[in-house]
């Protein structure tokens, strides 16, 4: 009955996996700081109608995530303009534009801590999101990526990475019979021929029987069907039989759409497990359907019968199963020895997707073994000793006393594991026989005391002690381990007299597992121990380890990826032992906002709407102007040109009027008209060849016998 420990041993080794030297667990990064403006953001750029103002960041501490933009006319957001850029609108005319800046907190960062000096590859992937795994830096591939060197206690930065996305594998799980969507089954993509070490990325259904999975890079994949229930301690098989489907190709981004697929309905056996001797339905027993012959040989199905004891072993496929009813009663997923032996009905025929009926076993009351467990010598009694008779265990209660139910009949090795207690382990003297039901007594345990060894735990170079770091001693064939108090003291109890080599683990462990630490492990070795005597002062400073950080962003929009998994491992050719990973933060809400300058967009120019001329232009000699009358509609602006007659010569300008409808008078000087008109028209209409007229430097001209700068038109 192997299968029916198969969640304690998960556990187990999830458990000793936390503790073994050189494995950090993966943690989160510090939440990351608000920003702080440091430097206003400035525009640039004309600001006139049709051009292009830019706004900078500005500078900030706090390494910001990101940033956004609100452009705001006369201090006023102007609605949907959110870029680094705006084109000034003719709204804008008469008015002042700035922009404001806010940064966002950070995010995408990790940091990796505990780490040995060394050479380190560093691997980035993220479960949740739809990128491609890389390697630092930049790399598809372990065999291409850059060794990250580190040095303790020293921080080794700026390991970051930049992930591109990867492709994806759309498509609906529906029922052969029914067409209708099907929820919860798990879809995985394995690449037919990987392209780089890459395993598979799997996806459920939701419950229109739709799936997404993402992060694939380009290949061929095969996609695996499995109708299965998982909550967090047991996965049940469900109705469906699983299937595969092969020849799916992805090319990175790109979306594989419509790959649907319709399951068949398995198998089914059915029936109700009963007390052999009352004849009632026992509740919450695990019965399991083990295939002897045919498709899956060797594979199980189980389930759990209800409180009548009835059960249905669902989504089988055709073969000939074994029926076996165990001795663990079930109840939230935690499966806990039953008094019932176990039993198996042989050679039970099923044909997908019919139901094999009636296979109902009546199950015998086992046997049982109990005792007492005490100190050598004393009767005062010993809690929480793990008793086994083979695969069968019990724990002794605060009195010391222990059961152990659900024996078939036969001869038993009975052991005592104390672990954790002052005592050393214990085998009882002879085989144990038991005749089920009956309950085989007085299979008492008197258990040793053994040795300890003691000592506290310090940063190395202070006093002050190191709570809940891991000390463990590992001798021939023993382990035993303990942690440190508040004041970094720690004894380890149930030592076999020998030598040992006592570690000193960075971790920190609590009820919840143990965490990675920014300190290196220690060991002492050749610690000798005589039971049931202490060893003490077996003491440790533990140095500072040094630590990779970086941060992790998406290549195209460079925004903060969360929870990406950041690991780091030894090198080809490094020497250290040490794995460690660290899991992206998200970044904060926390946000500042800082204003830019700002600058004045010109008014608008009205036009006059009519005008007319009243008088002709007239020479005016004592001002030495010409002067011009006109009347006008509405204020505002009018062009104008002056032109002379016979002389291929003008110039044009613009004259602003004010008042309403009034008569307006525009004067132009001697210089920008008569000068100009006289001088050119003479020299070109009547006086060409006269010398005086060469006379002056280049850019001058001759006016009443004087050189004077030569004026162009107006624009």
């Amino acid at each position: 009955m192997r299968w029916k420990n198969l969640a304690v041993v998960l556990a187990v080794t999830a458990s000793a996996a936390l503790a073994a030297p050189g494995l950090a667990v993966a943690g989160s990064a510090p939440a990351a700081p608000t920003p702080v403006n440091t430097a206003a953001p400035t525009l640039s750029g004309s600001p006139a109608v049709g051009q292009t103002l830019t706004c900078s960041t500005g500078s900030w501490s706090g390494n910001p995530g990101g940033f956004s933009y609100a452009w705001l006319r006369d201090g006023a957001p102007i609605p949907g303009q959110t870029g680094s850029t705006y084109v000034v609108q003719a709204a804008d005319q008469g008015q002042s534009i700035s922009c404001r800046v806010v940064a966002s907190s950070g995010g995408g960062e990790y940091t990796i801590v505990g780490v040995p000096s060394g050479s380190y590859t560093v691997e980035f992937e993220s479960e949740e999101g739809n990128y491609l795994p890389q390697y630092f830096n930049g790399q598809a591939t372990a065999s291409g990526a850059n060794a990250v060197s580190v040095t303790a206690p020293n921080t080794t930065g700026a390991v970051n990475a930049e992930l591109h996305p990867g492709g994806q594998i759309t498509g609906k799980v529906s029922s052969a019979s029914t067409h209708a969507g099907i929820s919860e089954v798990s879809a995985c993509a394995a690449a037919e021929v990987a392209p780089r070490e890459f395993a598979s990325k799997c996806a459920s259904t939701n419950a229109a029987g739709e799936y997404t999975i993402s992060g694939l890079p380009s290949a061929t994949y095969t996609i695996n069907y499995s109708d299965f229930v998982c909550d967090e301690t047991i996965c049940a098989e469900q109705e469906y039989l699983p299937v595969s489907e092969g020849g799916v190709t992805v090319t990175a981004p790109s979306t594989t759409a419509n790959t649907n697929v319709e399951l068949q309905p398995g198998g089914r056996i059915s029936g109700k497990v009963s007390s052999e001797t009352s004849h009632q339905g026992l509740a919450n027993t695990e019965v399991c359907a083990i295939v002897e012959s045919g498709s899956g040989e060797g594979g199980a199905y189980c389930t759990v019968t209800n409180g009548a004891g009835e059960y249905t072993v669902v989504g089988l496929p055709s073969a000939t199963y074994a029926v076996v009813d165990s001795d663990y009663v079930c109840n939230g997923g935690l499966c806990a020895p039953g008094e019932y032996q176990a039993s198996s009905v042989p050679h039970v025929p099923v044909s997908a997707p019919s139901t094999t009926s009636g296979i109902d076993p009546e199950l015998q009351l086992g046997g049982k073994i109990a005792g007492k467990v005490t100190p050598e010598g004393s009767a005062n009694g010993i809690p929480g000793v793990q008793v086994c008779a083979g695969a069968d265990c019990a724990t002794s209660n605060g009195s010391g006393e222990y059961t152990i139910i659900g024996l078939a009949s036969g001869s038993y090795t009975v052991e005592f594991d104390p672990y954790g207690t002052p005592y050393l382990p214990h085998k009882f003297p002879s085989s144990v026989s038991v005749n089920a039901p009956s309950t085989t007594s007085g299979i008492n345990g008197a258990l040793e005391e053994g040795g300890r060894i003691s000592g506290k735990v310090t940063p190395a170079g202070s006093a002050a002690g190191l709570a809940n770091v891991e000390v463990c001693a590992d001798g021939e064939g023993s382990r035993s381990c303990g942690l440190t108090n508040a004041a970094g003291e720690y004894t380890i109890v149930g030592l076999a007299s020998g030598s040992y080599t006592v570690s000193f683990s960075a971790y920190t462990c609590s009820g919840e597992g143990c965490v990675q630490q920014d300190y290196l492990e220690d060991s002492r070795s050749g610690v000798s121990v005589t039971a049931p005597n202490t060893t003490s002062a077996i003491d440790a400073g533990l140095q500072p380890a040094g630590q990779i950080t970086g941060r992790v962003t998406d290549a195209s929009t460079h925004s903060a990826i969360g929870g990406v998994d950041v690991c780091a491992y030894p090198s080809p050719g490094s020497e250290s032992q040490f794995f460690g990973c660290a899991s992206t933060n998200g970044g904060g809400s926390a946000s500042a906002a800082a204003t830019s300058n700002a600058l004045a967009v010109p008014a608008p120019v009205v036009p006059i709407a009519s005008f007319t001329q009243t008088k002709h232009p007239r020479f005016n000699p004592r001002t030495g102007e010409l002067e011009f009358f006109f009347e006008v509609s509405n204020p505002g602006t009018f062009d104008w040109s002056l032109f002379f007659p016979n002389a291929n010569i003008g110039f044009a300008s613009s004259a602003g009027m004010r008042g309403h409808a009034a008569r307006a008078h525009a004067a132009a000087s001697k210089h920008h008209s008569h000068h100009k008109g006289h001088h050119k028209g003479h020299h070109k209409g009547r006086h060409k060849g006269h010398s005086h007229a060469r006379k002056c430097k280049t850019g001058q001209v001759k006016h009443r016998g004087k050189c004077v700068p030569k004026l162009v038109p107006f624009a």
